[in-house]
């Protein structure tokens, strides 16, 4: 199950650290506005939180169909988590997309 969470969590971060790491670099080339490319990367975030989310779902029954624990499922751990942290990248990702400063 830990192999699971880790699992998720990798595939999170890439790929929305990806999606960041993308629109960060279209607002130091100055191809967009940095209000613009916040709007970006909230819609990619739904589209990573949607994708993550899916994976959980579909992927938990095949990880250990035979352990079954009282209480939560796997797939449902599994999305909250996943949840949970696309909220948090989000919200950090919002805060980080910056213009440079230019001096002249």
């Amino acid at each position: 199950m830990l192999v699971y969470f880790v699992g998720l969590v990798i595939l999170v971060l890439l790929l929305s650290g990806g999606g960041y790491l993308l629109l960060q670099g279209t607002i130091d080339h100055r191809r967009i506005a940095e209000r613009d490319a916040k709007g970006y990367f909230m819609v990619w975030m739904f589209v990573v939180t949607f994708i993550s989310v899916s994976v959980a779902y579909f992927a938990a029954p095949h990880i250990d169909p035979e352990e079954v624990a009282e209480g939560i499922q796997q797939s449902t751990a599994g999305m909250l988590v996943v949840t949970a942290l696309c909220i948090a990248v989000l919200a950090v990702g919002l805060i980080k997309l910056k213009e440079k400063q230019q001096f002249l």
